[in-house]
């Protein structure tokens, strides 16, 4: 059994999920601009890095893909039970989760008996449509936000100062006044990490996100997906037990997205790190998911629970079309209902 950290309903309702300091958290710590921001951000911005990484680098692709990767067990959708055939233990349990928040004009319930588990090395998709609290859930796993019902556990690893989370954001995420290394060596730095380990260990993942000669650059010379990477590669460095990603290819063209989903799937096959990874997209879910949770509108809840059967590696070559149209099928079933609630009640 592995020791657990808990997080229980022991906040009031506030209205703090927007606050652009919670935003900016890196690795579970919450970073203040106004702290961190040198006076002379705009010494360290220097004008020949403009010539030396050029905001038209070209992206390298390293064609590589994850080895096959046994699948994960089934679950019981009603009671988010795992099968105990899968041998793996439970890394995250929530149980009757709720999360309120104050509007300018409303009392919003984001989250309403949120219950669900996932088990160690698990890659776990959350689909559901737009405002049902996915990314509240994110929060409240990060610990950047508490629930105001219900509880969350998280099992950590015992006797290890690996952070229990990290996450990865919608937005890049990344420290506008930090060069791509000290971005990526942030989380570390946090944790008491020396400057030399802590950039050996940035170097080591600026090079798996394909980043190489970049690490002096500044985030405003570099591409949206680019700056993804850097993001990527922070939260994988700082050796999380759990990674949490919050649409982190959102807003990246069809391109880049389909080159990121593959590195992702890379560094996770090699780490094995348990995932939570929010999306509205059907397919990447499926494409990239051990299990998919599929939610209700808000107030957010697991509706069902679909398990993603396909072998692994997901690519072009071997995946099985017909098992991927069936499991869209089944996800966009239970979904258009959700969706079409969504849109009548705004």
């Amino acid at each position: 059994m592995l020791p657990r950290t808990s997080i229980t309903a022991t906040a009031p309702v506030d209205s703090g999920e927007d606050d652009p300091e919670r935003q900016s958290s890196v690795s579970g710590e919450c970073v203040s601009a106004a702290e961190e921001y040198p006076e002379s951000a705009a010494e360290e911005y220097p004008e020949s890095a403009a010539e030396e990484y050029p905001e038209s680098a070209p992206e390298e692709s390293s064609g590589s893909a994850p080895e096959a990767r046994p699948d994960t067990t089934a679950s019981d959708a009603s009671t988010g039970q795992t099968d105990a055939a899968g041998d793996r233990p439970v890394r995250i349990r929530a149980s009757g989760v709720a999360r309120r928040y104050q509007s300018d004009t409303a009392d919003v319930r984001a989250l309403e008996d949120m219950s669900l588990e996932v088990t160690d090395g698990e890659f776990f998709c959350l689909l559901g449509p737009s405002g049902c609290g996915k990314s509240t859930f994110l929060r409240l796993l990060s610990g950047l936000a508490e629930p105001d019902a219900g509880e969350i556990e998280i099992h950590t690893d015992a006797d290890s100062d690996r952070p229990a989370t990290s996450m990865v954001f919608q937005n890049d995420g990344v420290l506008p006044w930090k060069t791509v290394i000290d971005n990526v060596a942030f989380g570390l730095k946090m944790r008491g990490v020396g400057k030399r380990e802590r950039y050996e260990i940035a170097r080591e993942y600026i090079e798996k996100v394909n980043l190489t000669g970049f690490e002096d650059a500044y985030p405003h010379q570099l591409s949206g997906g680019m700056k993804q990477r850097v993001g990527i590669a922070r939260a994988f460095a700082n050796d999380p037990q759990v990674l949490l990603l919050d649409e982190p290819f959102g807003e990246l063209d069809a391109q880049t997205r389909r080159y990121l989903q593959g590195e992702l799937l890379s560094l996770w096959h090699d780490s094995e790190r348990t995932v939570v990874y929010v999306t509205h997209d059907i397919e990447e879910a499926i494409k990239l998911g051990d299990r998919i949770g599929v939610m209700g509108t808000r107030p957010g809840r697991i509706k069902t629970t679909v398990d993603v059967d396909l072998a692994r590696p997901r690519t072009r070559e071997n995946l099985d079309m017909a098992r991927l149209e069936e499991l869209k099928t089944r996800v966009w079933d239970v979904l258009s209902e959700e969706v079409q609630r969504s849109i009548e009640r705004r």
